[in-house]
């Protein structure tokens, strides 16, 4: 396997473990609406990029400064 075989192979992982997990709160992201008051996410500062959740932090605040995720 190379490197963009695993990649791949580790994001479908991802997705499918989200899913499981969170397929409301995916759902209404996907829709563009808030996520819900009872939702585990929602004292997180979560979005949805690429069909993954991801966690924001302080560091994505910061102006002219490009995470890469991996």
């Amino acid at each position: 396997m190379d490197t963009e075989q695993l990649e791949k192979a580790e994001s479908l992982l991802l997705k499918r473990s989200q899913d499981n997990s969170f397929r409301e709160d995916i759902k209404r992201l996907q829709q563009g609406k808030q996520l819900e008051g009872s939702s585990k996410l929602k004292k997180l500062n979560v979005v949805l990029e690429e069909g993954l959740l991801r966690l924001k932090g302080r560091i994505d605040a910061i102006q002219g400064v490009t995470m890469y995720y991996k």
